[in-house]
C-alpha cells in the first residue's frame, strides 16, 4: 500500500501540469515544455507503478526542474502573457507540490 501512495501523487501531479498546457492550446499558444514535463511526471508515476529503480531519480528530477520553472514563472511576472494566468498558476504550484511530495514518498 504504501508503494501506491508516490505513484499515485506523481500521477495527480502529472495530470495538474497537464492542465496548464491544454488550457492555452484553448488561446492558441502551445507550451511545449508544460507538456514535456507533465510526460516525464506521467513516465515516472508508471516507473513507480512499476518498481524501476530509475523511476525515483527521475521523479526527483522532475520535480526539481518544475520546482525551478515555477520559481522563475513566478519572478518574471508572466501574469500579462500567459492566458487565464490564475488557471495556469494554481496547476503549476499544485503539480510541484504533488511531485516533490511523491519524491520524498518515493525515496522513504
Amino acid at each position: 500500500m504504501r508503494n501506491r501512495v508516490p505513484f499515485t501523487l506523481a500521477l495527480l501531479a502529472a495530470l495538474a501540469l497537464a492542465l496548464a498546457p491544454v488550457r492555452e492550446l484553448l488561446y492558441g499558444t502551445v507550451d511545449w515544455l508544460g507538456f514535456a514535463r507533465a510526460a516525464l511526471a506521467m513516465l515516472a508515476a508508471w516507473g513507480l507503478a512499476r518498481q524501476f529503480p530509475w523511476a525515483r531519480w527521475l521523479l526527483t528530477a522532475v520535480a526539481a526542474v518544475t520546482l525551478w520553472a515555477v520559481w522563475r514563472a513566478s519572478a518574471a511576472g508572466l501574469a500579462g502573457g500567459v492566458p487565464a494566468y490564475p488557471i495556469w498558476r494554481v496547476a503549476q504550484v499544485l503539480g510541484v507540490a504533488l511531485l516533490v511530495a511523491a519524491a520524498v514518498m518515493a525515496w522513504e
